[in-house]
């Protein structure tokens, strides 16, 4: 229902294609503004984001809804970069709306996670790709020294970065500061939780900052701890995920196919072998083997029974 000025008034969230497209394009605009220093925009973002949505499109929608969508999109966005994460040669079908794969990728795919299954039926276009790629992608750097505590990595050893605004939560529209002191030698020292405490309540006060500020110390440990720990794990993974993968591209694979005897390009068996590789377990399969003709013998044999 709408107002007298023409904006409807708010209620449930309908999020037709060209309403995201208005919502990425703005969202876009406010973290290029410098509105999103952590996982989502800032309160003052927010404001302009609704504002301004509701110039576009007419619907007037409130921070929870907006905040709810870029969640889902970036839910997405996550799932459809695993789906299509070292893929060579996938185009877009705009017919069936998601990329150009046969039946057996998407098979072994969905085998793999079953949640891709409703990315077939509906895949992201390449243009909303792109979009999301600036929202979710690192905090845009405005100059060579920019970081912010989301890109998952720490400053570089010769920045010298002050009040640096760590969220403690997704949730939470406020941040504690946290002061890095870089010292002559270029190595950083951060200042002491009980330095930080002490005449915290005093300095507060004097900045005009509430009472909600001052409980956040015991949080911001908590989260400067699970962020260290998020970046363990996740270059513990990445180690273990580049060992695992290395050499088991389709372009490397087939330039090895292509180098044994019986399996030339061209030749049936190479066909073959370029539907057989888009399995992904099929590749490391053939990697794993050293011997040229147990290769050989290993291709005949799939394809011998692929047909069953």
């Amino acid at each position: 229902m709408a107002n007298k000025s023409g904006i409807q008034e708010k209620g449930k969230a309908t999020w037709t294609d060209h309403n995201v497209d208005v919502f990425c394009d703005l969202c876009i605009k406010e973290i290029e503004k410098g509105s999103r220093p952590s996982t989502h925009l800032t309160p003052k973002g927010y404001e302009n984001l609704g504002i301004n949505f509701a110039k576009e499109t007419g619907l007037q929608y409130t921070k929870s809804q907006f905040k709810n969508k870029w969640d889902l999109l970036r839910d997405q966005w996550k799932l459809w970069k695993e789906l299509i994460r070292k893929e060579t040669g996938l185009g877009w079908n705009p017919k069936l709306k998601t990329v150009n794969a046969p039946d057996e990728w998407w098979c072994s795919k969905i085998q793999d996670n079953p949640e891709y299954a409703k990315l077939r039926k509906k895949g992201i276009n390449p243009e909303l790709e792109e979009k999301l790629d600036m929202m979710f992608q690192q905090v845009t750097a405005s100059g060579v020294h920019a970081w912010a505590p989301s890109s998952g990595v720490l400053p570089p050893d010769d920045i010298e970065v002050n009040n640096v605004a760590v969220p403690l939560d997704s949730d939470d529209d406020l941040a504690c500061p946290i002061k890095v002191i870089a010292s002559s030698l270029g190595k950083r020292k951060r200042t002491p939780t009980k330095q930080v405490n002490a005449g915290t309540e005093k300095n507060n006060k004097a900045k005009g900052i509430g009472s909600r500020k001052i409980g956040g110390a015991a949080k911001l440990v908590i989260q400067i701890d699970r962020m260290v720990e998020s970046i363990q794990t996740r270059s513990a993974v990445t180690s273990v995920m580049n060992k695992c993968v290395l050499g088991t591209s389709i372009a490397e694979v087939m330039k090895s196919v292509s180098s044994l005897l019986g399996a030339e390009p061209g030749s049936p068996l190479w066909f073959f072998a370029t539907q057989l590789f888009l399995n992904e377990e099929k590749r490391e399969m053939f990697v794993t083997i050293e011997d040229a003709d147990i290769k050989i013998q290993w291709l005949y044999y799939e394809m011998g029974t692929s047909g069953k």
